[in-house]
């Protein structure tokens, strides 16, 4: 009770009214969501070969027929932000799962579709797991322009790695990590967790410490988090925490790394990879998260809604599965004849469209070799341009001032703040509340930059666990629950 009562109070000195963060079924009116320019891109691929019992995300076991109409709905609703864009630039591309490397071909495809509408250096990262890296996929990822990658590491211990888990080793990651560097075309992120059991403090920072040795741009040193709907819980008590963040950090700063954020330590010259501390983003994708202006909302979990949505079926036409129960054998598609044997990935799925597209619209599904590359181009195409049934869950209108606080939550994430930024002279009380963390040396302030001491990370990594569980637990657990939800109140 003193938790809820204390929360309300924070809640009510920094929005300066009672209340709660307010979902609405559905998308926000059309006329509140403003693209900036440049904006950032996020895609879902929930797809994995195994299922890790610590995952919040959404995610379903790999099945080849669910996989096929996923990928033709991503590029569909890829189609239908770039034509919402309308001539906006992209500044980055961020592919997350699940697993995306399940779906490498959707991954080249997606890319093909915004290059011609990226900045110049924008980045264009990608999540991987230790066993989709090879030399060809490596390739792969580098022609399609991906110049960031993400390598999910967790630990070096193989123990560990059984203990949470992972179906890699510790000398599989390693021997993916050398494969990427290698190459020389990315630059490194690798993701750790900590806090997790049969770990001491001792090796996870040896583990942080023997990536950073091998030269990695970045290492991320993720905690555990806890959320009802998973199985794993931390099991670190406060004191523990504060030693573990404590250590990382100074063996960090030893071994030359830059702490970029409560979690995050990067090489000095090198790129930053987050997908969590963009400005404005838009998300493709089940599950997939947006933020323009003062809009926030969240596509469908349910990786079949998503696909009958982006589709424009009604919602419940093919059965479930999964994240997703049941099966989707009710609208199986036969998959038509396309010469020269074997169809590539684009006229697999362009075959695909056409045969969504039968009966509904008046498009004949034609087999065989009677369609050329343009014309199915153009089916994909028609598909976007259809009506749609939106894949939205949810959606919230932000007043300014929790959109400024949302905002300020990710700059202190980051570990600084500026008090004459937008954000923060939207919140009156803020200059007072910053007095308040000068006294108990949990911010540093010079002129009007405000920076975290080591004590103010430590009090971020606590509060972000708390609003972890309490708000996005929450919101994600209403989106498992349900397809499409009714009101959810925060």
């Amino acid at each position: 009770m003193a938790e809820i009562a204390l929360d309300k109070l924070l809640y009510r000195l920094l929005c300066g009214t009672p209340g709660e963060f307010r979902f609405s079924p559905g998308p926000v009116p059309s006329g509140e969501v403003i693209f900036p320019d440049p904006v950032s891109v996020y895609v879902h691929i929930p797809f994995c070969h195994s299922l890790c019992p610590f995952c919040p995300y959404t995610k379903m076991l790999y099945e080849a027929g669910l996989a096929a109409h996923y990928s033709h709905a991503l590029e569909v609703e890829a189609r239908r932000v770039l034509a919402d864009l309308d001539g906006k630039k992209i500044s980055s591309v961020y592919f997350g799962g699940g697993t995306p490397l399940t779906l490498l071909d959707s991954v080249e495809s997606v890319l093909a579709l915004m290059s011609g509408h990226l900045t110049s250096g924008a980045e264009v990262a990608v999540e991987v797991h230790p066993h989709d890296i090879n030399p060809a996929a490596v390739e792969r990822l580098a022609l399609a322009g991906v110049n960031m990658v993400s390598l999910g590491v967790e630990s070096l211990d193989n123990a560990v790695l059984a203990g949470i888990g992972r179906n890699h080793s510790a000398e599989d990651a390693l021997s993916a990590l050398h494969t990427l560097m290698d190459c020389g075309r990315f630059s490194i992120n690798v993701d750790l967790m900590t806090g997790i059991l049969g770990q001491s403090r001792e090796s996870a920072v040896s583990d942080m410490l023997m990536l950073m040795k091998s030269g990695v741009d970045q290492v991320s040193t993720y905690p555990l988090m806890d959320f009802a709907f998973t199985r794993m819980k931390t099991r670190l008590s406060l004191l523990e925490q504060y030693r573990l963040l404590r250590d990382l950090a100074s063996a960090a700063e030893h071994a030359g790394y830059l702490r970029t954020s409560v979690w995050t330590w990067t090489k000095p010259g090198s790129r930053k990879y987050s997908s969590i501390t963009r400005e404005d983003y838009v998300g493709i994708g089940a599950g997939a998260a947006s933020h323009l202006g003062r809009c926030f909302w969240v596509n469908t979990f349910d990786v079949g809604a998503y696909v009958d949505a982006v589709d424009g079926a009604h919602p419940g036409d093919c059965a479930r599965g999964t994240v997703v129960v049941g099966d989707r054998s009710a609208c199986s598609m036969e998959r038509p004849a396309i010469a020269g044997g074997e169809p590539n990935g684009f006229t697999e799925r362009a075959a695909i469209v056409l045969n969504n597209l039968a009966g509904s619209d008046g498009i004949p599904a034609v087999a065989g070799d009677s369609l050329t590359v343009a014309e199915r181009e153009a089916a994909v195409a028609e598909a976007a341009d259809s009506e749609r049934v939106s894949p939205v869950a949810v959606s919230i209108l932000m007043d300014d001032r929790q959109s400024a606080l949302y905002r300020l939550f990710w700059r202190c994430y980051e570990g600084e703040f500026d008090l004459d930024s937008r954000e923060a002279l939207a919140v009156p009380i803020l200059r007072r509340l910053v007095r308040v963390a000068e006294a108990l040396r949990l911010v540093a302030r010079s002129s009007s930059t405000v920076r975290l001491t080591e004590r103010g990370f430590f009090m971020y990594h606590l509060l972000e666990r708390y609003y972890t569980r309490k708000y996005i637990g929450t919101l994600w657990r209403h989106c498992r629950e349900s397809a499409f939800p009714r009101e959810i109140v925060l």
